[in-house]
């Protein structure tokens, strides 16, 4: 596996349930994602779940991949901390 994505989401359950709760956009209803300025976005519930994930990166021979936040939404993440080699966290 020689290939690298370098942008990926990963919402772990947490945030899922946040997006849930949420009355105003952003919300997730269902897995249905309603955003300000944008039109709702089926989200795909296997896409953010990590063992799926590394599955679906391995099946399309990608050796590293990057997850990154939605960065409009005001998030952060610590530099270093959002690569994973698939088939194990470093």
């Amino acid at each position: 596996m020689d290939a690298v994505d370098l942008h990926q989401h990963l919402w772990p359950a947490s945030f899922v349930e946040l997006l849930r709760r949420r009355t105003h956009a952003p919300y997730l209803r269902d897995w249905q994602l309603v955003s300000d300025g944008e039109p709702p976005y089926e989200i795909r519930p296997q896409d953010h779940e990590v063992g799926s994930r590394i599955a679906q990166d391995h099946r399309a021979g990608i050796g590293i991949a990057c997850v990154c936040p939605r960065w409009r939404w005001g998030w952060a993440v610590a530099a270093g901390r959002c690569a994973w080699r698939v088939g194990g966290i470093p």
